[in-house]
């Protein structure tokens, strides 16, 4: 197998991870949460595992309604925490990602949690918030028309 194989079979798991995600409004079991939560947070992890986990976990802020991603916020903070400190760019991405779905979803915490943020992290996340705000918007409008969005 080739690279440019491997990268096309991983873009295509992260989408499909996102896709599921993005299907279930109402939520699936909170459990799925705190699972993606636990794996994206894994310092063993593989990047890749990382970045799909991370990239649900930014959907499910983003777009589900109830009260299970509330349950889930100390698990999805702490996630956000580990990614934004990860050492492949990609998971950091996605780490910035899913910090602005987080903050849209839970103002205060958000705030405090950019707060504890280190001064280049900061300054990452802020430079790219109307980039991922450009990227959601088009990724949801791909999503209705079932056609595949690359966000990465």
């Amino acid at each position: 197998l080739s690279i440019s194989g491997v990268r096309l079979m991983s873009l295509q798991g992260h989408n499909s991870v996102k896709r599921m995600m993005n299907c279930a409004h109402n939520g699936y079991h909170p459990r799925v949460l705190t699972t993606l939560s636990t794996q994206a947070s894994k310092s063993k992890a593989h990047p890749m595992q990382q970045r799909a986990c991370v990239a649900g976990l930014a959907v499910a802020c983003r777009g589900w309604r109830g009260a299970g991603v509330e349950r889930a916020a100390g698990s999805v903070e702490a996630a956000v925490k580990k990614a934004a400190a990860a050492k492949d760019p990609s998971v950091r991405e996605e780490a910035r990602h899913l910090y602005w779905a987080f903050r849209r979803r839970f103002e205060e915490r958000g705030r405090r949690l950019m707060d504890s943020f280190d001064t280049s992290t900061r300054r990452a996340m802020e430079r790219c918030e109307a980039e991922v705000e450009e990227r959601w918007r088009e990724f949801e409008e791909g999503a209705e028309e079932g056609r595949d969005v690359v966000i990465a």
